[in-house]
């Protein structure tokens, strides 16, 4: 099984944010295990499915939604082959740069970090008994967009967008403050999205903190607190994870622009 880097596609890049389907027959395909800083959400619209979220293990069906924050390795195979139904879902991607546009104010800061970083209690998982009838109706409303696919659909979407982060921040994930006093920027999170692209270039040699807060021009204490807010791990557990992730025969392609 291969796991790669995802590069962004020119819409992702242009309008910092991606709305499409897409659509297995019965013959049981799968997306490949990948990561990349885009948040991704996922409503299931058709089908059964096995996720996979770094070490996590989920089975879904239609109505479930999924949450996949930036930098984690996701995965779906469609599980009903078997019984000749098709799968469908619909996917959000989110560029951070848009999150930091939607929650300007300095006291929003807490809401971007619970979307651009997964902490070992966060779900990424929502089923759909626990999904509120708000998220439901946007979710349709962004496929009516979809279908109708005027010139307005980017402005659509993204403003739909903003409403289902909150409905999530509201009932399904909690604000997050830093404990340690560290600024979550967009500059911050560019810098240390930075940094990961490098430990994925560079994994297998004896790299340290100390390498990557030089590359990004940081002090090494700065950087291992900013990593760690930004991530929600240390540099020490993501490298592992990344290490660990090769020792399984998973491999990268090149790094998101």
């Amino acid at each position: 099984m291969n796991f790669y880097r995802e590069k962004a596609i020119p819409q992702l890049i242009e309008h910092g944010i991606e709305f499409f389907p897409l659509r297995y027959d019965k013959s049981g395909k799968s997306t490949l295990p990948h990561i990349h800083p885009a948040i991704e959400i996922i409503y299931l619209t058709k089908g059964r499915y096995d996720i996979f979220v770094d070490n996590e293990h989920y089975s879904a069906t239609k109505g479930d939604l999924l949450l996949f924050r930036s930098n984690v390795i996701h995965s779906l195979k469609h599980t009903d082959s078997e019984n000749n139904i098709d799968g469908e879902y619909f996917v959000l991607k989110i560029d951070p740069k848009l999150l930091f546009q939607m929650f300007s104010e300095k006291d929003d800061k807490a809401f971007v970090a619970p979307f651009i970083s997964k902490k070992s209690d966060d779900i990424s998982f929502f089923p759909e008994k626990n999904i509120t009838d708000e998220m439901k109706n946007i979710f349709n409303s962004m496929i009516c967009e979809y279908n109708r696919s005027d010139s307005f659909f980017n402005a659509s979407i993204r403003s739909l967008s903003a409403r289902l982060l909150i409905e999530f921040l509201r009932s399904a994930v909690a604000p997050r403050v830093p404990t340690d006093s560290i600024e979550i920027s967009e500059k911050n999170v560019f810098l240390i999205h930075e940094s990961l692209k490098y430990v994925s270039e560079n994994f297998a040699s004896d790299i340290t903190p100390a390498d990557c807060a030089a590359l990004v021009h940081l002090s090494y204490s700065y950087f291992a607190k900013l990593f760690h807010t930004v991530t929600g791990s240390s540099f020490k557990e993501y490298l592992t994870q990344i290490r660990i992730a090769k020792a399984h025969d998973l491999s990268f392609l090149l790094p998101c622009p």
